[in-house]
């Protein structure tokens, strides 16, 4: 939940330069209700997909080595500056894979073209908005 924490904030931004974010999680709509309204609710379009059919169409798949992706020692400082926010990391939560999943983030074009990927070696691995940023700027999406 902390990038996508860091991307609300920051939503304008790229709002400005023509992309708008949305988040997916691999949920039940029920798990993400508090995300919509109340107080985790969080200024991003929000999209429920329990069956991962979004991580399928772009050629995703979970497989063993991503339950021990949370032993790799770099996730240990997102974990941190996690806590450090009020966050509280989970082995498995109703939003997410917890711990055990790994991320996946998408730059995906109006038309639904893939433009650009990353795959997160662990489970605190997202994407950052300035590495987004860097993707767009490569791509000539936006102001640069």
């Amino acid at each position: 939940m902390l990038s996508v924490r860091q991307f609300a904030q920051r939503r304008e931004e790229f709002f400005r330069r023509g992309v708008e974010l949305v988040r997916v999680f691999h949920s039940p709509l029920d798990a993400l209700r508090s995300y919509a309204h109340g107080k985790h609710a969080i200024a991003l379009p929000v999209l429920a997909d329990p069956e991962k059919q979004i991580y399928r169409a772009y050629g995703v798949h979970r497989g063993l080595r991503d339950a021990f992706a949370m032993f790799r020692p770099k996730s240990l400082g997102r974990v941190l500056e996690a806590y450090r926010n009020g966050l509280r990391p989970r082995l498995k939560d109703p939003i997410r894979d917890g711990m055990t999943g790994r991320p996946a983030d998408f730059l995906i074009a109006a038309d639904g073209k893939l433009l650009r990927m990353q795959r997160g070696r662990t489970f605190t691995d997202s994407l950052q908005p300035q590495a987004l940023h860097g993707w767009l700027d490569d791509l000539k999406i936006g102001a640069g």
